[in-house]
């Protein structure tokens, strides 16, 4: 009688030592509404441009989830942000195995080339992206830093003119306007689109950093 007590109470405890085993579905279930969670903290942090913490929440997504593919360039742009480009690239490469057509993912990657000093990846990616949807906007305006940065701010501002009539409250090409137009001594159309950048964006200092 007192072996089988022992045994009936191992078998309890080695229950409750693993549930998981005992049932999957429900632990499945839980990983995936914990990634949910984690998911919409995420994209809440990255519309408020708390980049590290998007990043380390879309991270927490894969750990629980890592068939969720739609992490990947959402995780870039959070990397990206940050400066980290190579662990932006590496998501980007992800992202492209499952969308190898995507546009917006080849305008990143021009981004991220730009700001990496590789102009003909950068050129290349933008003429891939334009060719796949010529109403890009981020394209046109990943276009318009190429011309900034060789300092030919009226191609630049030509390129930026077809961006900001596709999206005309994009934080990127209101900035840009107004860099290019500060260069080329043009003060009221450059604070008139600092303003403009710094409207869509407000917790970005950069437009304010020249407006004063």
């Amino acid at each position: 009688m007192k072996k089988i007590l022992i045994l009936t109470l191992f078998l309890i405890a080695s229950c409750d030592i693993n549930p998981k085993a005992q049932n999957p579905a429900a632990a499945a279930a839980k990983s995936k509404n914990q990634a949910n969670f984690h998911f919409s903290n995420a994209s809440n942090y990255l519309r408020n441009n708390q980049y590290a913490k998007a990043a380390e929440s879309f991270s927490k997504v894969l750990e629980l989830d890592p068939e969720r593919k739609e992490v990947y360039p959402q995780r870039a742009l959070a990397y990206f942000y940050m400066g980290e480009y190579a662990k932006s690239g590496m998501d980007i490469e992800k992202a492209m195995q499952d969308s190898p057509d995507s546009a917006p993912l080849y305008s990143l990657r021009a981004k991220i080339f730009i700001n990496m000093g590789n102009y003909g990846g950068a050129q290349q990616d933008l003429a891939k992206a334009l060719k796949l949807n010529p109403n890009d906007d981020t394209a046109h305006t990943a276009v318009a830093e190429l011309f900034i940065r060789s300092k030919k701010y009226e191609k630049a501002l030509s390129a930026l003119e077809k961006a900001l009539k596709i999206n005309p409250t994009d934080y990127s090409a209101n900035l840009a306007a107004a860099k290019a137009y500060y260069a080329l001594l043009d003060y009221d159309n450059a604070i008139k689109y600092f303003e403009k950048a710094a409207e869509f964006n407000p917790k970005n200092p950069e437009p304010h950093i020249y407006l004063g």
